[in-house]
């Protein structure tokens, strides 16, 4: 019995320790050691160098997802309420695709949610009360406020990198995984080193990152595992930065960033073959996330494949206010809640 119980208990233990983790914001790493007291801890910060401990990646290999329907009345009287945990806004369209003895004028509907936030959709009532009802429906998110559908004139922008020249691998719509995909037609793949510094291109706020992902490869399956930094600007549109190292975004979202300042550091997760950094400047277009054309300064024409890009501007310091949210105030809880349950199991 005693040691089922231990089992048991073992069992409890981690999975807790994983719910606890699941719940920071940069947990894809674990470190075990023994305090002072000799006593077991488990913590996404690393110890002390004379300090021994094992480490274990944690493999991330999805993204939580940041917009959400859900209901908030009760079965009777649904209310359908979007939430958006992005730091920038989205445009939602709903559609009701069925439905059965309901009050339903119209049954596709459009808002704009800002984040974040959350904005109530509809409130869902029955036609007849002492009938049963039913129904059904999608939604379509697209990241952004919309903007007028137009010819727009090239966006001149800043270098995203510092300190180095590195060549386009790939340009507007190029063949690999550009052409065909709307939000990454205007693309710029830059081929460098893991590690080198990523800047903002423009002012702007940051309105999503992925931090966790650590995988790679030329396989649809990585498509979605990429680290990324999305920046919006005061015109509407946002930059993409993808595939970036595992932990290694210096910017929090919601965090105002300047032009050349360092979000993070190249990588090559995600769908990659190679270390890269992949570029866009992306707007919300007809219910659409569309790339737009881009000239990068100094460079008066069209960014091209075999291009050489030279970055001049010195390899900044971010101050603490930018470094990963991963602190030792949240270890320390951490620590605290595992060490409590140690003494519970024991």
């Amino acid at each position: 019995m005693a040691v089922r119980s231990s089992i048991r208990n073992a069992k409890l233990l981690l999975l807790i320790i994983s719910l606890i983790l699941s719940g920071l914001t940069h947990a894809a790493k674990l470190y075990k050691y023994k305090d002072e007291n000799g006593r077991w801890v488990f913590s996404d910060q690393k110890p002390q160098e004379n300090v021994d401990y094992e480490q274990e990646r944690l493999v991330v290999t999805e993204a939580q997802s940041k917009v959400s329907i859900s209901n908030h009345g009760t079965k009777l009287r649904p209310i359908l309420v979007a939430v958006n945990q992005l730091h920038g806004p989205v445009e939602i369209v709903l559609h009701i695709d069925q439905h059965t003895n309901m009050k339903i004028s119209d049954t596709k509907r459009r808002w704009i949610v800002p984040g974040p936030g959350e904005k109530t959709l509809l409130y869902l009532e029955r036609d007849d009360p002492y009938r049963s009802f039913g129904y059904r429906w999608r939604v379509d998110v697209t990241l952004g406020e919309p903007l007028e559908m137009k010819p727009i004139k090239p966006l001149k922008i800043g270098l995203p990198f510092a300190g180095g020249e590195f060549v386009i691998s790939q340009a507007f719509f190029g063949v690999y995984s550009h052409k065909g995909h709307p939000e990454s037609e205007y693309a710029v793949d830059i081929a460098m080193p893991r590690n080198t510094p990523i800047v903002a291109v423009r002012d702007g706020i940051v309105m999503d990152t992925e931090n966790d992902f650590s995988r790679s490869g030329w396989d649809m399956q990585y498509a979605d595992e990429a680290n990324i930094v999305r920046v919006l600007h005061g015109d509407k549109t946002m930059a993409l930065y993808a595939h970036l190292e595992p932990d290694t975004i210096a910017v929090r979202p919601g965090e105002r960033v300047s032009q050349g300042q360092t979000l993070g550091f190249s990588g090559n997760t995600g769908f990659s073959s190679g270390p890269h950094l992949h570029f866009a400047v992306q707007a919300n277009y007809g219910l659409k996330l569309q790339s737009l054309p881009i000239r990068f300064e100094g460079y008066p024409k069209e960014p091209k494949a075999g291009q050489l890009l030279v970055s001049n501007r010195p390899v900044g310091v971010n101050s603490s206010a930018n470094k990963p949210t991963s602190t030792k105030q949240t270890s320390n809880k951490i620590n605290t809640i595992v060490e409590k349950l140690l003494e519970l199991l024991n």
